[in-house]
Parts: C-alpha cells; structure tokens; sequence
C-alpha cells in the first residue's frame, strides 16, 4: 500500500510563503467522489479534513485518493476562483520550480508549470478536472497520481498550497 503525505502551504501571493501550518497529512484511501461541486451528504466522510483559518475565514479541505487519482475539496471564502499548488518534489524555493504545478479553476481550467523563476502556461490542460461552484463556494479537483509522479505501493511527500481569489479588489488569499 503506498502513501501520499501533503506538506501543507497556505499563503498570500505567488512568489513568498507567508503562512506555512507545518501540517503533514498521512491521505487516506477512499470512495471516488463526484467532482460536480457539491459536497453531498457522506461524499467526504472518508477524506483527511483540515480546519484552517485564512484571511478571517475558516476553511475546511477534504483529501483523499483512490489507487489513481488524487482527490482535494475546499470551501472558499469567494465564489468562482481556486487553486491549487503542488510541489511534486517538495523540495521549497520562492520561485516556481520545474517540478511546480500549479492547477487553477474558475470560468476556465487553466494549468501552470514553474520553469526556475515564473509561471509557464500550459497550452492543454491533462489529467485532472475541477468544479468550482459560486452558489455553495465549493470546489473539488481530481488529480491522476501519475501527473504528480506517484506511482503505486510508494510513499511520496509533496508540497501543497491553495489560493483563492478575491474579484472585488483583485487579491489572493
């Protein structure tokens, strides 16, 4: 059995980690949930739920994988904008790594890889899928554990961190 451990990142812009929890997360193995947005009544009961407060809000994260994907749900304090970071080697830095993903999904799926020391963006998005829903600030994300390099029956330690958007002035949280 393999397992995936998250390092958990929370923070304010792009380039600096402002916040770090210093959380690592032994994630569970559980039921395919459906990515449509909606937290249904048990859909998440077997996920890893981290409580954080961020920019005055709570926030609770569900994670959870299957043997091939990689599964994280989130309220966000905001409607229509969320993303995701995910550093593959966990190997830290203030610029963006090759190693460095960065998944982001509001009217679009848009998808970024660091090249040493800015965001790329990818011209097609692969191997993951996303539902951002404004009405509950719900957001959920399924990820194949081969995008990340994570193969079976191994143990992996990466980097995780979430952003979301504040469209009435513009700032990430």
């Amino acid at each position: 059995m393999k397992k995936l451990l998250f390092f958990i990142i929370f923070f304010i812009n792009l380039a600096l980690a402002k916040a770090h929890s210093g959380d690592t997360i032994n994630v569970p193995f559980g039921t395919t949930p459906t990515i449509n947005g909606i937290n249904s009544s048990g859909e998440w009961n077997d996920a890893y739920i981290l409580q954080v407060f961020t920019n005055g809000f709570y926030n609770d994260i569900y994670i959870k994988q299957s043997a091939t994907h990689l599964f994280i749900a989130f309220e966000s304090p905001y409607s229509g904008s969320t993303g995701i970071y995910l550093d593959k080697l966990h190997n830290g830095g203030t610029s963006p790594q090759s190693d460095d993903i960065w998944i982001h999904g509001s009217a679009g799926s848009f998808e970024f890889i660091g090249n040493g020391s800015t965001w790329q963006q990818q011209s097609t998005n692969s191997n993951w899928n996303f539902t951002v829903n404004n009405t509950n600030q719900f957001s959920e994300y399924q990820i194949l554990l081969s995008k990340l390099g994570i193969s079976s029956k191994t143990n992996n330690l990466i980097g995780v961190l979430f952003s979301f958007i504040d469209w009435s002035n513009g700032s990430e949280i």
